[in-house]
């Protein structure tokens, strides 16, 4: 019975693996589009000094955010409610930056609020995960996080991999990356 009962336990370990890589490919992916910003500034008409602004923002919300959102999880005691949170943020602003157009003003709240929720999310995700793959089976087995992890550089280039064949051989616009992104972060959510 016992034996049994380690079997069966193993086996949800291993759909906790699957879960856990399903979200670390569907984030990764859903952060892939933020490589084409400069890209869809340039496709927008914003000039050069406009584009380092934008960018020097994005890497502020970077360093700060993801430290405050953690102490905001801390404080709701729940990591993947505030993940949630922080998924639905990358949604929204991925989907909303091309319509900004040329407006310096909205691509800069946009992409900001898109950088600080990809930092901060990624940040997140990693300690949810750890946390909750670090609890052993009956059996003491541990899901190793390294194994996840390696997942989500997957999703990362094989967005990279679907972008380029939609952006450069069809020629449709930079603004499909972001869509697509959108749609990675929805099911990631």
């Amino acid at each position: 019975m016992k034996e049994k009962r380690i079997t069966r336990l193993s086996s949800l370990k291993r759909m906790g693996y699957f879960y856990y890589s399903l979200i670390e490919i569907l984030y990764c992916a859903s952060n892939a589009a933020s490589a084409y910003y400069v890209a869809l500034f340039t496709q927008n008409g914003i000039s050069n000094t406009s584009v380092g602004l934008i960018l020097a923002a994005n890497s502020a919300a970077g360093f700060l955010f993801p430290p405050l959102l953690g102490i905001l999880a801390d404080k709701f005691r729940s990591k993947r409610m505030t993940l949630m949170v922080v998924f639905g943020i990358a949604l929204v602003s991925n989907a909303l930056i091309p319509f900004c157009g040329s407006s310096v003003i909205l691509m800069l709240i946009t992409t900001t609020l898109g950088s600080a929720s990809r930092f901060s999310g990624m940040s997140l995700l990693d300690t949810w995960v750890v946390t909750e793959i670090s609890k052993p089976d009956l059996d003491g087995t541990r899901i190793h996080y390294s194994a996840i992890r390696s997942w989500g550089s997957f999703g990362y280039a094989t967005a990279w991999v679907i972008f380029y064949p939609i952006i450069s051989v069809s020629g449709a616009i930079v603004d499909i990356s972001f869509y697509l992104c959108s749609c990675a972060a929805f099911f990631a959510f």
